[in-house]
């Protein structure tokens, strides 16, 4: 089990009442990769409740199937910590990419937060199967966007789900989890799921993520 403890400071932006406001962010590490898993990118934004939501899109380059997880916290000005979370792992296959997410509805007055990331590239109960799932997609007229995904393996799936990312003007906005999942909340051998995102947000682009597991 291998550790990495990235270390950021958000300047915040004063938010504007039933609107999504996006941070900007900087980074205290030279390095963005260690144990095996790089981060792509970070994202932080408040949403529309004044709640903080902090992404990381990662690359798992371990070379094998591993569990990544992340605990994040955040901090006052005074480096006084404010909140915690700490989300279930995703699963994922070498060279994957996918989302870390958290969020902090008690963090008003925060201007800093950590996270470290953990890595579990032993034997685990799950085992990765994102590389059996074609997801296709598109914005419907509406602006929802419309996720297809086919299980392309002969196993069933317990998971798939699908992380919309939403961006106006370069800048997250808002994100979306769709479960693609049928009434026994599995995708079975063959099947193919359609599912569309809750959002109606104002966005001009989006990327769409998946995970999926069988026991």
């Amino acid at each position: 089990m291998k550790k990495i403890r990235v270390s950021l400071v958000i300047v915040l932006i004063l938010s504007i009442l039933f609107s999504n406001t996006s941070f900007a962010a900087s980074s205290k590490s030279s390095s963005n990769s260690s144990g095996g898993i790089t981060v792509l990118k970070e994202y932080s934004y408040t949403d529309m409740f004044g709640g903080l939501h902090i992404l990381a899109i990662c690359r798992n380059d371990t070379g094998v199937d591993c569990e990544a997880s992340w605990d994040v916290i955040t901090y006052d000005s005074s480096g006084n910590p404010l909140e915690t979370y700490t989300p279930f792992g995703e699963y994922v296959n070498p060279n994957q990419e996918f989302v870390l997410t958290s969020g902090f509805y008690d963090s008003d007055e925060a201007t800093a937060y950590d996270y470290e990331i953990t890595v579990d590239t032993g034997r685990s109960l799950s085992t990765p199967m994102h590389d059996a799932v074609q997801i296709t997609h598109q914005k419907a007229k509406n602006g929802k966007i419309i996720v297809t995904g086919t299980n392309t393996s002969s196993y069933d799936l317990m998971s798939c789900s699908a992380m919309v990312l939403f961006f106006l003007n370069g800048k997250l906005v808002d994100y979306d989890e769709v479960y693609l999942t049928n009434n026994n909340y599995q995708m079975n051998a063959g099947e193919t799921i359609m599912k569309d995102t809750t959002n109606s947000k104002d966005y001009d682009d989006y990327a769409v993520y998946w995970t999926a597991y069988r026991w």
